[in-house]
């Protein structure tokens, strides 16, 4: 990550190709008008040419973008960045262990029978 002083934010260089595949799948199995007539002109992103220049890598999207995007394809927040690499993807024990909305008292039990079927076929 580099650090813009100018602006005092961080930004983040992303590969083109991956972050465009990444779109894509964000975006699917919807088409691009489809995509286009459900984001409505949010953050820019009205135009079927503004989702194709994503999608080819012609330009990079912004954080607000990428989640209108995740968000009208019906994706999880961080899809995107999941999906070209720059995040990891946590596994089911670890989401589980950090879910606040499992009391202390479910969890052990939960835990140890996910732990008991995780691997079954």
């Amino acid at each position: 990550m580099k650090s813009d002083t100018r602006a005092n934010t961080n930004i983040i260089e992303l590969d083109p190709s991956r972050l465009a595949a990444a779109l894509r799948a964000a975006r699917l199995p919807l088409t691009q008008s489809a995509m286009m007539k459900r984001l409505r002109g949010k953050y820019g992103l009205g135009w079927q040419s503004a989702i194709s220049a994503l999608e080819h890598g012609d330009r990079q999207p912004t954080v607000a973008q990428m989640i209108a995007i995740e968000q009208a394809g019906g994706k999880a927040p961080g899809f995107i960045l999941r999906a070209a690499g720059y995040l990891p993807n946590p596994d089911t024990r670890s989401l589980l262990e950090t879910d606040p909305s499992l009391s202390p008292t479910v969890l052990p039990g939960l835990l140890a029978h996910f732990d008991a079927v995780k691997d079954l076929p």
